[in-house]
């Protein structure tokens, strides 16, 4: 990836390489005398002082031999040092270091490079705030989608929820790891994310608007309604007992049915029991005209703005 400046590794590996040079020829040296002091000292020919002294002159030149040994082991260290090598196979994403530039060490190593292992397999950061984080656990369900591609979602699951808190302007946030393919590499490290981590999940189940909940019809308003629409039916009285919600009948009456309701998640309401899949429930009452949305099957003069229970996944609960 990039070489340091080597002169002076250089010279210290070829002084290194002298001294050992030296202290081997010293060895050498010191290795013949030994021998002739010995035969010397066996024939009676030299004092015992004297074969002592050939002794300790080659072990003096032997570890002489293996300081230097190790000193031209290290300079050569050092010189491998110069050559720096990613530890991993991947994609270099920033490079901190131009061509004579003067890196420095102290306590801290300083970073020349930042590398990407495998940009097919990224991970999202996400900060979630400190009401929601109770509901988040490791493997759940993750969508998410990046300003550079606003148009596509892309998908994860919740990796690691870390245990650390931060306060940011007396706002305590968790930091959530998401793991999440990227075959394509559409996804660039740095991106801002916004996330959605379903936190529960219900599939094939009926919900209506949770604004349903809340519609209680003005009697004067509905009985003007019958009259003008010609609804023979009598006019319903309002039961404030339980948990009801209206529904439009074929006739354009309405009625009001006692229901249970299930989770929900500030927009949809589950609902367990009272009514059934197809059932318009009315959300609102105008005297004159109608206001529908598109699954209902009023006609135009229907005052109200019913909305049918429909069947599909619901999203519980989901941390942003």
């Amino acid at each position: 990836m990039a070489e340091l400046d080597k002169t002076n590794l250089n010279e210290s590996v070829s002084n290194a390489q002298a001294a050992y040079n030296a202290a081997q020829s010293q060895l050498n040296f010191q290795q013949q005398n030994y021998n002739r002091q010995k035969n010397m000292y066996e024939a009676q020919v030299i004092s015992k002082a004297d074969f002592e002294t050939a002794v300790y002159q080659l072990q003096n030149a032997k570890a002489a031999v293996t300081q230097s040994q190790t000193t031209l082991r290290q300079a050569k260290t050092n010189l491998g040092y110069a050559y720096i090598y990613s530890p991993i196979d991947g994609v270099i994403l920033t490079k901190e270091v131009e061509e004579g530039q003067t890196v420095t060490a102290s306590m801290t190593t300083p970073t020349l490079f930042t590398i990407a292992k495998d940009i097919t397999k990224m991970q999202v950061e996400a900060d979630v705030d400190e009401a929601d984080i109770g509901n988040v656990v490791e493997g759940q369900r993750v969508s998410f989608t990046v300003d550079a591609f606003p148009e596509l979602e892309f998908s994860g699951r919740v990796k690691q929820v870390r245990l650390g808190a931060t306060t940011t302007s007396n706002v305590v946030t968790y930091t959530v790891i998401v793991d999440a393919d990227n075959p394509d590499q559409k996804l660039k490290p740095g991106l801002t994310a916004t996330i959605t981590i379903f936190t529960k999940e219900l599939k094939d189940i009926i919900v209506i608007p949770a604004q349903a909940l809340q519609f209680t019809p003005d009697l004067a308003l509905l009985t003007s309604y019958y009259e003008k629409n010609g609804i023979t039916d009598p006019v319903p009285a309002v039961n404030e007992e339980g948990t009801s919600v209206w529904v439009l009948k074929q006739n354009k009456a309405i009625e009001q049915k006692n229901i249970t309701i299930g989770d929900k998640d500030g927009v949809n309401v589950q609902i367990l029991s009272g009514i059934s899949a197809g059932e318009k429930v009315v959300t609102a009452i105008s005297e004159t005209k109608v206001v529908s949305n598109s699954q209902s099957d009023s006609s135009s003069d229907s005052p109200f703005m019913p909305k049918p229970p429909s069947r599909g996944n619901k999203k519980a609960t989901s941390t942003n």
